[in-house]
């Protein structure tokens, strides 16, 4: 958030098993966010994290 609030940009992974407080951290942060700053999230289901065959492997 610090690096933030200086105007540089960034992303954040957070990852984790389920009931850990994920959501609630980003919450937490989200609400202590400047009103300038952007949020995004994007919220993945366990069956898109890691693909268990892709049809572009190299040739």
């Amino acid at each position: 958030m610090n690096r933030a609030r200086t105007g540089r940009s960034g992303a954040l992974v957070v990852s984790g098993e389920a009931g850990v407080g994920k959501a609630a951290l980003l919450d937490h942060m989200a609400a202590r966010a400047a009103t300038h700053v952007r949020i995004e999230r994007i919220v993945a289901s366990e069956s898109e994290r890691e693909p268990a065959y892709c049809s572009c492997a190299g040739t």
